[in-house]
């Protein structure tokens, strides 16, 4: 039981961090006086960090062990 719930942690914790950006886009663009639909540049560097981000989990994955880095992300 311990397994599954903390897979579905990992998950809904991914899909809670990409609608965060999403959402505070309108007050970003508020602190920097700038209306929302000017900072498309904001979402772009985010999805190419997670581009970057993906082979690099994988391979620290290969190197200290799936669970290792999984539990460690989770924190």
């Amino acid at each position: 039981m311990l397994l599954p719930a903390t897979v579905a942690c990992g998950v809904f914790m991914t899909s809670l961090d990409q609608n965060v950006v999403v959402t505070a886009l309108p007050g970003i663009g508020e602190s920097l006086d700038r209306p929302p639909s000017q900072l498309g540049l904001l979402i772009t560097v985010y999805v190419a960090s997670l581009i970057v981000s993906m082979p690099l989990g994988g391979w620290l994955a290969d190197r200290f062990g799936l669970r290792n880095v999984y539990c460690f992300a989770l924190l």
